[in-house]
């Protein structure tokens, strides 16, 4: 929990640099949401993949380990790992340049990221889990 509101706040943050006009923080805060999306990367691929690392592979349902809700949820949010990467290069080059169009593909794809880990996180909590049998 603590690492998915980590990313959360460093996609929140960075995006919202942009209103200090300040080149430094800017590509920081990229170089940061970038590293971290690695992270959250393995994490997102590790809870799509059914009773975690013992199941068959990425949504492949066991006879123990059933694809569930949150594995599916995970699948879809596994697209906020691209967002957030293209947030990252989008903000270097709005700190480079400063164009109109990377500021508004860095901002969109960082809250857009920042959107669907909350998705995940909510649905992580709401759906039903089913116990593998012993």
């Amino acid at each position: 929990m603590a690492f998915i509101a980590l990313v959360v706040i460093a996609a929140l943050a960075t995006a919202s640099i942009t209103r200090l006009r300040a080149g430094w923080p800017l590509v920081l805060g990229s170089l940061f949401t970038g590293v971290v999306s690695i992270p959250w990367a393995i994490l997102i691929w590790v809870s799509a993949t059914p009773c975690a690392l013992s199941g068959d592979g990425f949504l492949t349902a066991t006879g123990d380990c059933p694809v569930q809700t949150t594995h599916v949820v995970s699948a879809v949010v596994f697209f906020s790992v691209p967002a957030l990467l293209v947030g990252s290069g989008a903000g270097l080059a709005y700190a480079a340049g400063r164009s109109a169009s990377a500021h508004r593909i860095f901002r969109s794809a960082l809250l857009f990221a920042a959107a669907l880990m909350l998705i995940w996180l909510v649905a992580d909590i709401a759906l039903p889990r089913v116990v593998p049998s012993d």
